[in-house]
């Protein structure tokens, strides 16, 4: 499924879009995760979560969420957060650095900084392009994408794409190409099945395309299912050759066991 370079609009796609969301929809449904802050609309809590969730696993996320919240339950109290902050976020990997950006988040969410537009969420410390696209997106903003590693791999493999820049994540290509794939409504509901299936199915490593729900519009996964395929022993012949062993000779004689 080739793409055009330059600008990408539906008709540049080659599947339709809208038909690529709404299996991820109804996978989605069914086999997606359930998160917490999914359900959020506060500012302050999606703002820290996003920095929470940067470089690690969502799933241990979830494990503090509730407890962080508790102690720090607004801006001011975070802003002047000790070293019981680090103890609680120690398992999530880069500590200090992860602890710096909450505190300055907070400050500046204290300061009354503007959480309106992509662009304003983007200037706030430890907010970057992915969070800010994903905090707006759940704040219904039509033109809102977010694109991580893991949105570029299913993105990238969906559609044969060759990203612009050597970090998938990064590349104009690849936005535009999730702007597309992500289409005006229910934008954030798209986003997270993407992210389902790259946890679930479109794993960098060994994906599972056989299962995997847009299967009929994917360059990769076409491809590499046929290749398993044509690799793949003939099941029945050697069940057939296993079946002639097994049964009596009509002389009588048993078949060889070799």
């Amino acid at each position: 499924m080739m793409l055009h370079d330059g600008n990408v609009d539906g008709d540049q796609v080659g599947a339709n879009p809208a038909f690529i969301r709404q299996r991820l929809h109804r996978w989605a449904h069914r086999h997606g995760r359930v998160f917490v802050w999914r359900t959020w609309t506060d500012d302050y809590r999606l703002l820290v979560t996003e920095v929470l969730l940067k470089q690690t696993r969502a799933e241990d996320v979830a494990q503090i969420v509730d407890e962080l919240f508790g102690r720090f339950p607004d801006p001011a109290s975070l802003a002047k957060a000790d070293e019981q902050l680090e103890g609680l976020i120690r398992h999530l990997g880069l500590v200090r650095q992860r602890a710096r950006q909450l505190r300055d988040l907070a400050e500046a969410l204290e300061s009354g900084a503007p959480t309106v537009t992509n662009d304003e969420l983007g200037r706030l410390p430890g907010i970057g392009p992915y969070s800010a696209g994903m905090v707006a997106a759940m704040h219904g903003d039509p033109l809102a994408v977010a694109v991580d590693t893991n949105v570029a791999r299913v993105v990238c493999r969906l559609f044969d794409l060759t990203p612009t820049h050597f970090e998938a994540r990064k590349s104009t290509n690849v936005w535009r190409v999730t702007q597309v794939l992500v289409g005006r409504h229910r934008r954030v509901r798209t986003i997270w099945a993407v992210l389902d299936l790259a946890a679930a199915v479109c794993t960098a490593h060994k994906p599972l395309c056989t299962v995997c729900p847009i299967l009929p519009d994917c360059a990769y996964g076409s491809v590499r299912v046929t290749e398993v395929n044509q690799h793949r022993p003939k099941a029945s012949t050697q069940n057939a050759k296993a079946k002639r062993g097994s049964q009596p000779r009509r002389d009588g004689l048993q078949g060889r066991r070799s």
